[in-house]
């Protein structure tokens, strides 16, 4: 902010030192924008530059514009703690285009992470292959399931886990002493539906996830779909 010799008032002072304080405290608590639209870039402060400019790239890369188009950076927390170890939950978005935010993880060398690659990275961060874990196999599970149900709400896609009726069970991890073993969740896409627009209530689509795990802590996911629902 440029300087000036003007004379400032003690009420002027008082004010502006109230707005600053009142600017610290929301960014503090990681506030949102409407809607809960993705938070704006400077929420979350202190994010390495090199994990900012790879996912961005990657982000700019997905929906084809310049990397100097894409805003965002690191998630706050307002739909779920995302964030496994070192590999932090991103969603960025083109500069005019908030509703096509793109979801995911991004370690501080510079390594993205998504469904479609570097998965392993997300469950090594998380502790799957630890020995011991820490925490139950079961219970990293459901935070996997979430985190990746999460990830494929990107562009404004409505997807959440399952309700479990018929055909449909609670996320599983199960491990071979080699640490090869699967991973397997139920998702909802209601049928390719958006978290924008009226209508209705969307179908509800149920679909099977599997992630074949390797012992070289590589983690593959293929989904399946189930169909409508059945209840």
């Amino acid at each position: 902010m440029a300087s000036s010799r003007r004379a400032v008032a003690p009420q002027a002072v008082v004010v502006l030192a109230g707005v600053m304080l009142a600017g610290a405290m929301l960014a503090a608590c990681g506030g949102t924008s409407p809607a809960n639209e993705p938070a704006p870039s400077g929420v979350v402060a202190g994010d390495p530059a090199r994990a900012r400019a790879a996912f961005a790239s990657y982000v700019a890369k997905l929906l084809k514009v310049q990397p100097s188009e894409i805003r965002g950076g690191p998630s706050d927390n307002t739909l779920g703690d995302h964030t496994r170890g070192a590999a932090r939950h991103y969603t960025m978005w083109p500069v005019r285009d908030a509703a096509s935010s793109i979801r995911g993880w991004v370690t501080p060398d510079g390594t993205v992470i998504t469904p479609e690659q570097n998965l392993g990275v997300l469950f090594l961060e998380a502790g799957v292959w630890a020995n011991p874990p820490p925490q139950p196999l079961d219970e990293l599970a459901g935070l996997l399931a979430g985190d990746i149900i999460w990830a494929y709400g990107s562009q404004g896609a409505y997807v959440e886990q399952a309700a479990l009726v018929e055909g449909v069970s609670p996320p599983e991890i199960t491990l071979r002493p080699d640490g090869s073993g699967t991973f397997r969740f139920f998702s909802n896409d209601h049928g390719g539906a958006s978290i924008v627009g009226g209508g209705g209530a969307p179908a509800d689509v149920y679909w099977e996830n599997v992630a074949v795990l390797t012992a070289d802590h590589k983690a593959t996911l293929s989904k399946k779909e189930l169909g409508a629902a059945r209840k």
